[in-house]
């Protein structure tokens, strides 16, 4: 699996095109969350991600926001 770093232009030009098998993951906490969202994106804290491994692994890209 590739990492890549984008650029918040590049993902606002690619956004409408996420497949139905794509996921925006906001890593922020919660309250940060509930504050502004990007439509769509799951919420899972930082800190809590790696239990939640096996069903990010489900996807087949996962763009990742954080502050």
């Amino acid at each position: 699996m590739a990492n890549t770093l984008m650029t918040l232009d590049e993902f606002h030009d690619g956004f409408n095109k996420l497949g139905k098998n794509d996921l925006v993951l906001d890593v922020r906490r919660p309250e940060e969350f509930s504050e502004g969202r990007i439509p769509n994106a799951m919420n899972i804290p930082v800190d809590q991600v790696a239990g939640h491994a096996e069903k990010l692994k489900a996807y087949d890209h996962v763009y990742i926001h954080c502050k």
